[in-house]
């Protein structure tokens, strides 16, 4: 039985004035209504779900070329990973390679203590860092419409670290030191 027919059984049973009860129920929401608004968290909330709303809008290309939004000459100082501009540093998009060939050259060249194992769970791509036959973190690249939640939860049942990076969400970059530090981070 629903919550709200539990309600109306209560309310039968003892006679309750269910006109009363509704207008009881509507004047404390409009009162907390207006709190919200002069207290300006509708604000904010109208804000949030703006930004959620363009966020959702996110523009995905082409699998093994994802393509940085127009560049406009403009270069972010280094450690900006992600905005409008192309941050002043190596990153996805100004390596000259495919996100493929641009992670697996940062994985080789900055985690080569590390066995870099290469798979696929359910099209989507990974990468297991073994150490002294132990996986130590595992990675995984997605499209930014991806809500993929399959190897993250196996990780997290296995108690193994896990890392996603998204390869074509515009505005993200995907620099080299972001790229490293997150995963030195998880190691």
């Amino acid at each position: 039985m629903s919550l709200f027919s539990k309600l109306l059984k209560a309310a039968t049973d003892k006679d309750i004035d269910l006109d009363k009860l509704a207008k009881g129920v509507t004047d404390a929401a409009e009162k907390f209504n207006e709190q919200l608004k002069e207290s300006g968290a509708m604000d904010q909330l109208k804000k949030l779900g703006e930004e959620l709303e363009s966020k959702s809008a996110i523009k995905v290309t082409e699998v093994e070329t994802p393509k940085a939004q127009a560049y406009s000459g403009e270069l972010a100082p280094a450690g900006t990973w992600w905005g409008e501009l192309m941050p002043d540093e190596e990153n996805q998009y100004n390596s000259g390679l495919d996100y493929l060939s641009y992670f697996r050259k940062i994985f080789a060249e900055d985690f080569a203590e590390y066995t870099i194992e290469e798979g696929e769970y359910y099209g989507l791509r990974n990468f297991s860092f073994m150490k002294d036959g132990e996986k130590a973190l595992v990675v995984e690249l997605l499209p930014g419409k991806s809500n993929a939640q399959g190897m993250r939860k196996a990780c997290r049942a296995s108690g193994t670290p896990y890392l996603r990076f998204y390869y074509d969400v515009e505005g993200w970059w995907n620099a080299r030191a972001y790229v490293v530090q997150r995963i030195k981070g998880a190691l």
